[in-house]
């Protein structure tokens, strides 16, 4: 690849986004996704939230991630993950 946005698409553009940009990309991820996309969903999902309620990178009660990982995990043919707790 001669450009790094090439070589990393939609799972570039999630790590650039700043964190308030972030939830409109995840439909496309997992539309377009690969493992690279998955993986920093993933990220997103795990990322520890700090006590503030408003923080824009919490993405604990948004209800899109996981979708977004459920279909590109589906997409990809991956195996479903066990139920979260």
């Amino acid at each position: 690849c001669r450009r790094r946005f090439e070589c990393g698409g939609i799972a570039f553009e999630l790590l650039e986004a700043p964190c308030k940009d972030k939830p409109a990309l995840f439909s496309r991820a997992a539309e377009e996704g690969d493992d690279r996309a998955l993986t920093t969903l993933r990220q997103l999902r795990e990322t520890d939230c700090s006590r503030r309620s408003q923080d824009p990178c919490c993405f604990r009660d948004n209800q899109e991630l996981p979708k977004a990982i459920a279909r590109l995990r589906e997409r990809l043919g991956k195996p479903k993950e066990p139920a979260r707790k």
